[in-house]
């Protein structure tokens, strides 16, 4: 036991006037230990919350001491992330249908990668729900988050090479105009640069999934493209963009 003393001794943890007490170092230094345990029992709390109040304090209480500083600090920074958006998915799912602005407080500005999916609206004698246009842009889209708080999503069209089993030819055609539907129920266009079209992050309806930690976002579209007989195709569409894994 007096060779722990002297080692906290040395250390500057206790100091010794008749009693034995903390100095300023050791008072920091169990503050320190005290938010590390606090942030790792609301982990295990978030992640094993079978695991009894007594169990996550005695667990949370050997780490801090255990872990070497450099390890600790680098596992902490991602343990509070974890915890910060635990806390941010509970926010999010009771709320129902979100607004961008409802979002994108949580997240960091830069480009996403989002999956999508284009499904019809209107009866066709196809029997796919999906609509022809899913293929028509590149995948996965791009959402733009900016600084001050906007975002952009941006499509890239493609050309759909499709074939006329009758007479044995390939048609071939990419969208000439794309429409989204704004708050207002109206069709504007989707303007972009280099031929694609960018749809504004608020023009969407979000909604959010707890379970499968996904965030679904979905817009009405309105398509113009060329048909085989030179004639203009116009069909609207359900677009639903997938975020998942930055959440």
């Amino acid at each position: 036991m007096s060779r722990h003393l002297a080692v906290l001794k040395q250390m500057d943890i206790i100091k010794d006037e008749g009693k034995l007490t903390l100095t300023d170092h050791g008072k920091e230094l169990e503050k320190r230990y005290e938010e590390e345990s606090v942030l790792l029992q609301k982990w295990f709390g978030q992640y094993l919350p079978e695991c009894s109040e007594q169990d996550k304090h005695d667990s949370a209480q050997n780490m801090v001491v255990a872990l070497t500083p450099d390890f600790k600090a680098k596992i902490l920074e991602k343990i509070a992330d974890m915890v910060q958006k635990n806390s941010m998915y509970d926010q999010i799912d009771s709320r129902g249908t979100l607004e961008f602005k409802d979002i994108v407080e949580y997240m960091v500005p830069g480009d996403y990668p989002v999956a999508f999916v284009i499904q019809k609206t209107e009866q066709s004698k196809d029997d796919s729900p999906f609509s022809m246009a899913d293929r028509g842009f590149e995948h996965p889209a791009v959402l733009n988050v900016s600084q001050d708080g906007t975002g952009v999503l941006t499509l890239k069209p493609v050309t759909i090479e499709r074939r006329n089993l009758m007479e044995k030819i390939f048609y071939s055609g990419k969208l000439m105009k794309l429409e989204y539907e704004t708050k207002s129920d109206v069709f504007v266009p989707a303007e972009g640069e280099d031929g694609r079209y960018e749809i504004p992050a608020d023009a969407l309806q979000y909604t959010y999934h707890k379970e499968e930690r996904q965030m679904v976002g979905s817009v009405k579209l309105k398509m113009y493209a060329p048909l085989a007989n030179k004639q203009l195709h116009v069909r609207t569409a359900a677009l639903s963009i997938l975020m998942h894994g930055f959440w």
